[in-house]
């Protein structure tokens, strides 16, 4: 391949992630928590965040990314990992994806991609005397010897949104600093539940209005947005044009998907921009249970099933597929 046209696949390739780079470099600006939410084995989506949250010019607004998985307890192994140190190496980070609350989910093969991408980062900044990329792991810190029934495992669960809300509250909301998180996108959805568990943008609106900045991701067809979607993926504002008039229940799991799923079936009848301030469309989009083996090696497949015995059923189905397939 001659320079000028890997030049011209470079440029194409980042047609896709300028006006992305561009919004939440811009939020970053104004010190916002910027929410990038993902959809769980869509790799399509999170691998378009990975491009965003590691583009120079949002790490030259911001270089904390809080991450939806990870036991606390694991910190200063990740922070070790990701700065280059040669006495920790990757099987670190599948101990603490492992050690997770909900971590069937965490084997992907993208998630370990982006440990080892930050860690690339890292080196190429250091070398350049730039700051380092932190990667803040925020699940409350716990033992699965604590784990003895299910109501410990709903209460553990239940109880993660209001460590990460607390943990932005004290790292960066207190401190007027931004940061940006990268969460499934049922974890940012900003109108408060008339009951039930606030998760942790409802926390930041109820407590600091207007400093969370979040995005829904495309996972569910729309003949409207289908026919706006480009080759490259779009971020785009939700109170402007198409997506001004469209209901939450246009872009979410059907009613009875969602229910089965305890997902979003209370904010179907609202506006799409009463819950998120920006939508990421993309052209394809397609969920697949594709797990990086890493993840598993060296480790008793039966003990990680046992740890599945208080989730969900369709958790359990899922990682007892992962194992033994």
């Amino acid at each position: 391949m001659t320079s000028s046209h890997q030049s011209q696949v470079v440029m194409a390739d980042n047609l896709g992630i300028v006006k992305s780079v561009e919004i939440v470099a811009q939020q970053l600006g104004l010190n916002k928590v910027v929410g990038l939410g993902e959809a769980h084995w869509f790799n399509s989506i999170f691998q378009h965040w990975q491009q965003v949250v590691l583009h120079h010019d949002v790490l030259a607004q911001c270089q904390d990314i809080v991450l939806e998985m990870g036991n606390q307890k694991y910190q200063q192994q990740v922070d070790q990992y990701i700065t280059g140190s040669e006495q920790i190496g990757l099987s670190s980070i599948r101990e603490m994806l492992q050690d997770s609350i909900v971590f069937p989910v965490w084997f992907a093969a993208y998630y370990v991609h982006f440990f080892k991408a930050v860690r690339a980062v890292n080196k190429a900044r250091r070398d350049q005397d730039l700051p380092l990329v932190r990667l803040h792991i925020v699940e409350p810190a716990f033992s699965w010897k604590e784990v003895n029934s299910h109501v410990d495992y709903l209460n553990l669960n239940g109880g993660r949104d209001q460590a990460f809300y607390h943990y932005l509250e004290q790292n960066f909301l207190q401190k007027d600093k931004p940061v940006m998180l990268i969460m499934g996108a049922k974890h940012l959805l900003k109108t408060v539940k008339p009951h039930g568990i606030k998760n942790v943008a409802q926390l930041c609106e109820q407590h600091y209005p207007g400093r969370m900045f979040s995005v829904w991701p495309h996972i569910f067809r729309h003949k409207g947005l289908d026919t706006l979607a480009q080759d490259q993926p779009q971020l785009l504002l939700s109170g402007e044009g198409i997506l001004a008039d469209l209901t939450f229940d246009e872009v979410c799991p059907s009613p009875k998907r969602a229910a089965q799923t305890n997902a979003m079936i209370n904010y179907a009848s609202l506006l799409l921009h009463e819950q998120v301030d920006a939508y990421l469309l993309m052209k394809t989009v397609k969920r697949e249970i594709n797990v990086d083996q890493f993840v598993l090696d060296h480790s008793d497949r039966y003990a990680i099933l046992a740890k599945a015995e208080f989730m969900h059923e369709r958790q359990k189905q899922l990682l007892h597929t992962i194992l033994f397939s």
